[in-house]
This record gives structure tokens, sequence and C-alpha cells, in this order.
């Protein structure tokens, strides 16, 4: 029997990998030039030659990104995984941080989704509606955050496990406290409020090519843009307001993605189902068995794309959902709109942008 102590290797998960990656790639127009070698990409490799990976930064970027952060704290380099979960995370608390900006945005990213997003007038209000989401999967995650973190965030922050802080900045007192945690890795971006200048095409590499998209960017930024289906009451302000952020989390997470939040902060996060009811079940017992301090009542739910049929609406309205924002499209809108009203929950679909008649949806994987 071969003894397991003999093929475990708990280092490799440290050990950083030599990288034979070039200097400098070309795509169209844009020249990339390569800033950081890696720890190795999504794995450690198992044999020699593999598993490199490196940053890279345009030549015609600027604005605060994960491939301009400076680390300023870490012993240990930062991994591919690492800078993809703080990639998501910071797209999403730039989006927020657009609609919201008079409150600082808190996101804990794991495996390049949200497991909890706050929103709060102070920092540390802001990471603790984000951690109390779902406590048990902020453990190693990715923290960012659109505003200066202070020592009372940073105190929570090091009280467990987390990868990587992001932050434009940190006070003394906080640095202090997060160079207490050898191996957590500290990057400093530029200031949230800069733009994001570069050349707005998201790519991915497929077996002989790549894949190149224009950058959605989300045309629901007011209550203006979201209208009400359901012929029973109207939305209260509390539930527009709910339904324009967890909007844009569902935009921001694996699909099939439904979130189940309030005005302030994500509740419940199903992604990544290949079934939109199960995505749907799993978002309700998230907010019913892992979020501290909330549960699936009286929480808004947006979906990311329509319902093929209505027995997520049913799930919703069991668990005391009150309003759910999401996009037409279903041969079954129909059956999902009156099952809602059973419930008394009102629907909210997101508008065309003006002058088009296509609906948003938000896909993303």
């Amino acid at each position: 029997m071969i003894d397991v102590k003999d093929l475990r290797d708990r280092g490799q998960y440290r050990r950083s990998v030599e990288e034979g990656l070039p200097d400098r790639m070309t795509s169209g127009d844009t020249v990339f030039e390569k800033k950081l070698s890696l720890r190795y990409g999504e794995n450690p490799p198992a044999l020699p030659g593999e598993g490199g990976a490196a940053v890279y930064v345009a030549s015609n970027s600027s604005g605060p990104s994960i491939a301009t952060a400076a680390k300023i704290h870490g012993e240990k380099d930062l991994g591919y995984i690492n800078v993809l979960d703080a990639d998501a995370g910071l797209r999403l608390c730039l989006r927020l941080h657009e609609l919201f900006p008079d409150d600082y945005i808190t996101a804990i990213e794991k495996h390049a989704g949200p497991c909890g997003v706050g929103r709060s007038g102070t920092m540390a209000g802001a990471h603790q509606l984000a951690y109390l989401c779902d406590p048990l999967s902020s453990f190693g995650g990715v923290n960012v955050y659109t505003g200066t973190v202070d020592d009372e965030t940073a105190r929570h922050i090091v009280s467990y496990f987390n990868e990587v802080v992001v932050a434009p900045n940190y006070t003394p007192e906080a640095m202090a406290i997060l160079k207490g945690k050898k191996d957590l890795r500290v990057l400093k971006i530029a200031d949230i409020n800069l733009p994001i200048l570069d050349n707005d095409i998201d790519e991915r590499s497929i077996l002989g090519g790549k894949l190149a998209q224009q950058r959605m960017k989300s045309h629901i930024d007011t209550y203006r843009n979201l209208e009400k289906v359901t012929t029973g009451r109207g939305p209260t302000i509390d539930e527009l307001d709910a339904a324009l952020f967890n909007w844009q989390v569902a935009l921001y997470t694996p699909s099939n993605a439904v979130i189940l939040g309030t005005s302030h902060r994500t509740v419940g996060i199903g992604r990544g189902q290949p079934s939109r009811v199960d995505s749907t079940r799993q978002a309700i017992w998230y907010a019913n068995n892992r979020c501290e301090g909330y549960n699936s009542k009286r929480t808004v739910m947006a979906s990311d794309a329509f319902f093929p049929d209505k027995d997520s609406v049913t799930h919703a309205g069991e668990a005391g959902v009150s309003a759910i924002v999401f996009p037409l499209g279903s041969t079954k809108d129909a059956e999902a709109i009156a099952e809602a009203e059973k419930y008394g929950i009102v629907m909210l679909c997101t508008r065309p942008a003006p002058g088009e008649n296509k609906i948003e949806r938000g896909f993303r994987h």
C-alpha cells in the first residue's frame, strides 16, 4: 500500500514556478508588456515545464486595475486565481461605486464570483455586511474595497484567513495590522475615481485561437430603467434600491446567477448552476443557512436571465421574496408573472436601452 505521506507535498502550493512566457504580446493594435511572474497557473504543475503564469499590462491602459496594482505587502507571490478573483471583485466594486458614489463598497470574491457584497456609509460597515453574507465561504477569499481600509476593517480581515486585500489606500494603523499576516498579499490600486482606459475588449483563449468580445456595460443605472410587469402594488423605494444593487451583483456573478439581497447587502448567492431553478434554490439555502443577521424573507431577487418556467418564482414566493428583477424573453414569461402575483411579488423587468428594443441580460462565464 502506498503511504499518502510519500505523495503529499504541501510546499508545492507555496513554491513559485519558473515560467517561460514571452516578455511582450500583441493583440490587434495593443501591446502587452509582462509585469509580473505569478506563483503558478490555476494549479501547481505536476511535471517540469508546466504551469507558468504571468500578468501583462496593456501599453495604453490607465486607471485602477489589478494589472497596474502595486503589491505593498506579502511574502508569498500572487497566483493566477488570486489575480482572476481580484479582477472580478474590482470590476463589480467599480460598477457599484459608479451607481452609489456616496457609499463604500466591499466585495469578497472566491473563484471569480462574489460570496458577499456590502454597501455602507463606512468601510468597516461595508466589509461586515459582505462578510456576513457567507462567513464560511469568505475563508480564503479576495477582499476588494472602494475606500481606505482603516484599523477596524483591518482587524476583522486578519481575524480569519484571507488570500488578498485590494484597496486604493490604507491607514498606517491598518497597514501595521495587516503586516502581522506575512502571507496576506496587500495590493494598492490607483484612485477609484479615475476612469479605466484600455482597449475595452475582453479576450479568452480557445484551442487553436481565441475569443474576443467588446466589454458589456449595463445601462440599468437608474430606477427608470426598470419596469413593473405585475398588476398588484408598486415597488417601494427600498425594493427599487435593492433591485438596482442586486442586478449589478448578478451581472458579475457566474451564470446561472440568482442573487437575494437588500438595498445594502447580498443575503444569498446562487451561481454557476446549469439550471436556473437550482441557482434559485442555492441562493435561498445560503440566505437561510449561511447569512448572519438576515434570511430570505423580504429580500429582492435578481436573476441574470429570464425564467424558463415558473418554478424559480414559486420557490422565491415560498421563501418570502418581495420583489424580483429579471429580463423578459421566455415563452413562459406570462406564467412566471402570474405565479409572482399569487405570492404578492413585484416583478420588475429590465427595460431596453433608449432607442433600442433589446432587453439586457447578464450572462457571465
